[in-house]
């Protein structure tokens, strides 16, 4: 090995030319550099890694990140791109293409499985027969037990009060206030106290 340089820091730089021409290893202070082959290989277990990992994290983003990661081994290995700056580059831009590119793709043909709910309260609430926790005279405002709490409510087209204690069916809510009527014995849940 031909000593190429010593650094101003006391640390010896040197080099060593393979076959081909290119720098196969270096060395500064003692310390050996990663060759190509062996930065391939890193990139390549942990893009295998992060592609095992998507079985536990579901989503397509870990896998393509793993993907991307194994382009960039190929791309090391072949002698493409040297160095773990364009690595990290051509992981970034790849992994991104890939999962711009491919994910909607892939998605289709390994659907997710996704309960989609009502996520509106109010529609699980009307016709449910609740208890009337203060008096509502006709055209006013008294008080209704739901959910753990209670409510304002008003009675609707009523012309009797609903006394305390007796049951009312939701209709609807208009803001904060729960209109009701008499609920005649039955209702599709219980919703008081």
């Amino acid at each position: 090995m031909d000593k190429a340089a010593h650094l101003s820091c006391g640390f010896d730089f040197e080099s060593r030319e393979s076959a081909t021409g290119r720098l196969s290893a270096r060395s500064v202070g003692g310390v050996r550099a990663v060759s190509d082959s062996s930065f391939a290989t890193i990139w390549l277990v942990g893009g295998f890694a992060l592609m095992l990992l998507e079985l536990l994290l579901p989503g397509g983003i870990t896998g393509f990140l793993g993907l991307g990661a194994a382009v960039v081994a190929l791309l090391l290995f072949f002698g493409v791109i040297h160095g773990p700056a364009q690595a990290f580059t051509v992981w970034f831009i790849g992994s991104l293409a890939l999962l711009f590119g491919l994910r909607g793709f892939v998605q289709r043909f390994l659907p997710s499985s996704v309960d989609r709910t009502s996520t509106n309260e109010d529609l699980d609430a009307y016709n449910q027969v609740v208890e009337v926790a203060e008096a509502i005279p006709a055209d006013r405002e008294g008080r209704i037990h739901f959910r753990g709490t209670t409510w304002k409510a008003k009675s609707h087209g009523e012309e009797r009060e609903l006394p305390k204690g007796s049951k009312a069916r939701l209709i609807v809510r208009e803001n904060l206030i729960w209109i009701v009527e008499a609920a005649d014995g039955g209702g599709r849940n219980e919703g008081g106290k």
